[in-house]
């Protein structure tokens, strides 16, 4: 399922992509506070790896940037 929701603020595509694909750091993914999910949220699944709903959560943000570039090209 794609779901999409707004972006955090300063989303970085790149970073995120590498954080869910390659155990990146979600530090400079996004401002933490401003996601749905809020800052302690991503404050623990940085401490501890990212769950099932972490993943899923940066899929979904992951998903959304992309159909925003593609709509903007």
């Amino acid at each position: 399922m794609d779901e999409r929701r707004s972006l955090p603020d300063n989303f970085a595509l790149r970073a995120a992509k590498r954080a869910l694909n390659e155990g990146g750091s979600i530090a400079s993914a996004f401002i933490w506070s401003t996601s749905d999910e809020g800052h302690e949220f991503w404050s623990n699944q940085h401490g501890m790896g990212l769950t099932d709903e972490g993943r899923a959560a940066l899929s979904a943000y992951i998903a959304t940037a992309e159909a925003e570039l593609a709509a903007a090209a």
